[in-house]
């Protein structure tokens, strides 16, 4: 039984590093997500030698806001990412925006870090 116990301490190690590499990928499939939310107004942008991208990205405030972390809380391990604190443009941005519509890049990153999570756990397992 001590030796079972000390398996799974491991492999809690092991998946917490695994949910880091997620949300870290989370993250980045975020601001990519944001970046190809092209807009005319960033493509006017773009044209006219500005900064950012032809996406969501202008002053770079709705990039740099975002950040990820991987943790335990109590017997779950709990990854996040996305923005702190947003300012409200960040949530017009995100969800709603008039005529453009939303960028919708956390719920774009979550389908991605949903669909690695079951697949890289059960590869750790295999070799453990």
């Amino acid at each position: 039984m001590g030796r079972i116990e000390t398996q799974i301490y491991g492999f809690r190690e092991t998946a917490l590093g695994i949910l880091t590499e997620i949300v870290k990928e989370a993250e980045a499939g975020q601001i990519l997500a944001l970046n190809l939310a092209v807009t005319d107004t960033g493509k006017a942008r773009i044209e006219a030698g500005g900064p950012g991208t032809s996406g969501r990205n202008d002053t770079g405030h709705m990039i740099d806001g975002i950040s990820s972390e991987a943790h335990e809380e109590g017997d779950l391990l709990v990854g996040t990412w996305g923005w702190d604190n947003p300012e409200p443009y960040f949530i017009e941005q995100e969800y709603v925006n008039g005529r453009l519509g939303g960028a919708h890049s956390l719920a774009t990153s979550m389908i991605g870090a949903k669909a690695k999570i079951r697949p890289r756990i059960q590869k750790a397992l295999e070799t453990f």
